[in-house]
């Protein structure tokens, strides 16, 4: 478990202009055969919580339930960086669902957003 000083927990991943560091959360992701009654998310991010589920039976292939764990786990990392701000700053706007859902896609399609063949990829 992390210490609350974190200045000494940072390992530097990668330094630019902007300073990318690695760190342990505490937050949980857990898959779910099936949803609570009348759950119909595929799967679902607890900020409070720091917990992430993914509803297995809510999909079918098992492209869609890696998909549907990457976009949980990014809600977490999203969270996560916002905490840390928080800690730095006093001031931090956090992002609205709406907004933080277009993230989301945008990253995970991003190949798409940017145009990008798979001919050009490979």
């Amino acid at each position: 478990m992390p210490s609350k000083n974190k200045s000494s927990d940072f390992k530097p991943v990668m330094e630019t202009d902007g300073d990318f560091y690695s760190e342990e959360t505490e937050g949980v992701h857990t898959f779910k055969l099936f949803p609570p009654n009348g759950c119909v998310e595929r799967g679902i991010y607890f900020p409070y919580t720091k917990c992430g589920y993914t509803h297995l039976a809510r999909h079918e292939v098992i492209a869609d339930i890696i998909s549907t764990t990457i976009h949980e786990n990014i809600h977490q990392a999203i969270d996560q960086i916002t905490d840390w701000e928080e800690e730095e700053d006093d001031i931090v706007t956090k992002l609205d669902d709406v907004t933080e859902h277009i993230i989301i896609r945008r990253i995970l399609w991003a190949d798409e957003y940017l145009g990008i063949t798979d001919k050009e990829l490979n």
